[in-house]
């Protein structure tokens, strides 16, 4: 380890600060009936057929995207996506897309652009929880 690592302590990643007030929000945006409530009916798997497609995000489906999370446990590990569409703002070289599954929001992938090398890769890719091990994120990624 170099002087400049930090060590890693052991036991689970703490959750982000704002996460909180994220989840908080994304529940009161529910209680709105600003998107469809968890429990609601699931779009097919991959493997049994479903539509996945990148969209763009519009005034209409932003708040829908961003009151998607993943896991509790994960969150320490992706950004919430309301700071993801803040970063893309902020950040010319910033491509991001909603993934929906048969026309349903269940992630959002963020492309980091550099187009004079004409490379991109990968910078977010989130799928919510109870979307995960549908074959979504693996769609995005082929």
């Amino acid at each position: 380890m170099s002087d400049r690592e930090a060590p890693v302590p052991p036991g689970p990643v703490p959750p982000r600060p704002e996460a909180d007030w994220i989840a908080a929000w994304a529940a009161a945006r529910e209680a709105a009936g600003e998107w469809p409530a968890a429990g609601a009916v699931l779009p097919r798997t991959v493997a049994d057929g479903a539509i996945v497609e990148l969209r763009v995000v519009t005034k209409d489906t932003v708040r829908s995207i961003c009151g998607l999370q993943v896991a509790p446990a994960q969150r320490g590990f992706v950004a919430p996506n309301a700071v993801s569409f803040a970063e893309a703002l902020l950040d010319p070289r910033a491509w991001y897309r909603a993934i929906v599954a048969d026309g349903v929001p269940v992630g959002f992938v963020m492309l980091s652009l550099a187009p004079e090398e004409a490379d991109y890769w990968p910078w977010r890719l989130m799928i919510a929880d109870g979307m995960q091990r549908r074959g979504y994120g693996r769609r995005v990624l082929d």
